[in-house]
């Protein structure tokens, strides 16, 4: 290549060059013009949409605070409703505290009176038995002056008929044992319940101690045990007898039927109405003669 086509090709490029930079510097003018139109558009842009987001939070807090208004008001209705309903079961609670304040001062008074008035019966049955008492003690010392005024005398009457009493009185009461032996041990039943045997004059001694004793009728069966003592008359102290003394006896003499319970009775052919007021006490049947039969009264009837 010579010098010439060289410097030629040098004034080429160098033209091309300038040629070049102009183009590049209108390419970055439109750059830069299309950067400003986006920065613009992208501004408004944003701007609308931050215009739109305030008037949304702007609509949101007005709702916001609508609905926080109406929930204020809500609880508060809510609330003055509750004191009410508070207010008047408070009131309700005071109306019934004080009913219950005036029922009980009603019953204090009510049981004060009752307390005086049982006090004044106290105080004059107190008085009617003392006054009782005092009539009783003097009735009992004219007894006892009588009596002994009249005791020679009667122990007289009664030397002369002793023999005479003592003979008929067995008879009567070996009458009585038969009698009432035969029906129990035709029925072999007493207080409802069903016996297997009955033994009559049950007898039963100690000779190391120099007991002997003897049950009149004694009705047996594998759970149970009736006593039953025969009086031609029976008196009320044959009733708390026959509990108090001839009971332990026999626990005491027949230890094999300490697992059994015992049932007592008293027969007779008459007694008097304390004896039914004992026989109930101590839950004692009582059986009396009926005709050619015999009843037996055992509605208090006690296992002992």
């Amino acid at each position: 290549m010579t010098d010439k086509e060289l410097k030629d090709l040098v004034a080429s490029l160098a033209v091309q060059n300038k040629e070049t930079d102009r183009l590049i510097t209108k390419l970055s003018e439109e750059m830069r013009k299309r950067d400003e139109e986006w920065r613009k558009r992208d501004a408004e842009e944003w701007r609308k949409r931050d215009e739109e987001w305030r008037k949304r939070d702007e609509e949101w807090r007005k709702r916001d605070e609508e609905a926080r208004k109406k929930d204020e008001e809500a609880w508060r209705k809510r609330d003055e409703e509750v004191r009410k309903r508070d207010e008047e079961v408070r009131k309700r609670d005071e109306e019934a505290r004080k009913r219950d304040e005036e029922a009980r001062k009603r019953d204090e008074e009510a049981r004060k009176k009752d307390e005086e008035e049982w006090r004044k019966r106290d105080e004059e049955a107190r008085k009617r038995d003392e006054e009782a008492r005092k009539k009783d003690e003097e009735a009992r010392k004219r007894d006892e002056e009588e009596w002994r005024k009249n005791k020679e005398e009667i122990w007289k009457i009664l030397r002369n008929t002793d023999k005479q009493l003592g003979t008929m009185s067995d008879h009567d009461g070996d009458h009585a044992e038969q009698y009432f032996q035969n029906i129990f041990n035709d029925k072999l039943e007493f207080g409802g319940m069903k016996y297997d045997k009955m033994f009559a004059n049950f007898e039963c001694s100690d000779k190391k101690k120099g007991l002997r004793t003897e049950f009149d009728i004694v009705l047996v069966n594998c759970k149970s045990v009736a006593i039953i003592e025969v009086k031609n008359s029976i008196r009320s102290e044959f009733v708390w007898k026959l509990v108090k003394d001839r009971l332990p006896v026999f626990r005491q003499f027949f230890p094999e039927y300490n697992d059994h319970k015992v049932y007592l009775g008293i027969a007779g052919f008459s007694f008097s109405k304390k004896v039914l007021e004992q026989a109930e006490k101590y839950g004692v049947g009582v059986i009396r003669q009926v005709g050619d039969s015999a009843e037996a009264m055992t509605g208090k009837l006690k296992a002992y």
